[in-house]
């Protein structure tokens, strides 16, 4: 997953130690999690038959209320995919079918991609300082999104240069899509001001909450997925306060939503080849069984899984299982985070089978 890196002076864990046993968190076998707003983000415009048969799961439905597919693409000519014949109606199909399921239904554009090129934010910047180009877009986006609930923009990495011309993308979308749609924006995990995070001054929130229905903090990625990064957790959970709390000094009255990873990151420790590529649960268990290695537990309660691969490179790979996402939706409670914060779950089909059953068992008024 392609997110934020956090600077190392502000890293809360204690990463790189692993104590106790994957069956030593006794805690969570009663830890209660509180009632939130509950969104899964899915990449892509479509789902396969795991995602769709996990969705209409009653266990899922009493934690999930919104599904994102994050897969409308804009382009520097100021189009926006899918708008072909054949890929617009199986994205229709797809919408109603997860209405018909009880499910609003969010599209959203994703502005970091375009072709497969994979954008640092300077390029995107480029597209919004061009003259025409926001309100081509906006037009298109509003198009695409035809018969969802709600369109959400996914701008990263923007430099501090493009703030004025991100707000103006917000208002002509906003203008574009509503009354019939709602607008959500997702928003870099800053926890001050100048930003700590890549993006977050490109960002005028309290002027975009005068166009926006709700916010998407992307609290993701904690220790960082730069190569070369200290391995650690996916997410702190004190860290995901501290960005929400401060996100909410300038949303006004515009929901907010705390993010959790589903995936986990696999870090190569080898000082040649140090990199970092996501993963799923299921694979991390997989990796586990071919190499011989059992996971440990961390201090913040993930799995940290060490192993070393068929070419003798190392690797530390952090992963969430359903007893730690259990134990960490626990911690922000309503004295920790006001009751009206939801919660977005990042990764739909990446998560641990037993994850829905978990919450859902453990979630009380």
């Amino acid at each position: 997953m392609k997110r934020y890196v956090v600077p190392v002076g502000v890293l809360l864990c204690a990463c790189g130690f692993t104590n106790g046993s994957p069956g030593s968190l006794a805690q969570t076998d009663t830890q209660s999690v509180p009632v939130r707003h509950g969104t899964v983000i899915s990449n892509g415009c479509t789902l396969d038959s795991w995602q769709l048969e996990t969705l209409g799961t009653p266990e899922m439905k009493a934690v999930v209320e919104d599904v994102v597919l994050l897969c409308l693409l804009p382009h520097a000519d100021g189009s926006v995919t899918p708008n072909d014949p054949s890929g617009t109606v199986q994205l229709a199909m797809l919408v109603t079918q997860l209405q018909g399921m009880g499910y609003g239904v969010t599209l959203a554009a994703d502005f970091v991609t375009d072709n497969g090129n994979v954008f640092d934010g300077t390029e995107t910047a480029q597209e919004l300082g061009t003259p025409g180009w926001s309100a081509k877009v906006a037009t298109n986006i509003a198009l695409a999104a035809q018969g969802a609930n709600e369109v959400d923009l996914d701008l990263e990495l923007l430099p501090a240069s493009a703030k004025q011309d991100l707000t103006e993308l917000v208002t002509l979308v906003a203008a574009a899509v509503h009354p019939q749609t709602k607008l959500g924006i997702f928003l870099p995990p800053a926890t001050m001001t100048p930003s700590d995070v890549p993006g977050g001054d490109a960002f005028d929130v309290a002027t975009i909450a005068q166009s926006a229905d709700r916010f998407r903090v992307l609290t993701l990625d904690y220790a960082g997925v730069a190569p070369g990064t200290t391995p650690g957790p996916t997410i702190d959970s004190g860290w995901a306060v501290d960005a929400v709390r401060f996100a909410l000094t300038n949303t006004g009255n515009v929901p907010v939503d705390v993010s959790f990873p589903l995936y986990g990151n696999d870090f190569t420790t080898s000082s040649l080849t140090a990199a970092v590529r996501s993963t799923t649960f299921l694979e991390a268990v997989g990796l586990g069984e071919t190499y011989g290695q059992v996971p440990t537990r961390a201090p913040t309660q993930e799995l940290v899984l060490d192993y070393t691969d068929d070419t003798n490179a190392t690797h530390e790979l952090w992963y969430d299982d359903a007893r730690s996402t259990v134990l960490t939706l626990g911690a922000w409670d309503y004295t920790t985070l006001p009751s009206n914060i939801g919660v977005v779950f990042y990764g739909l089909g990446a998560e641990d089978p037993a994850l829905w059953n978990a919450v859902a068992k453990a979630t009380v008024p």
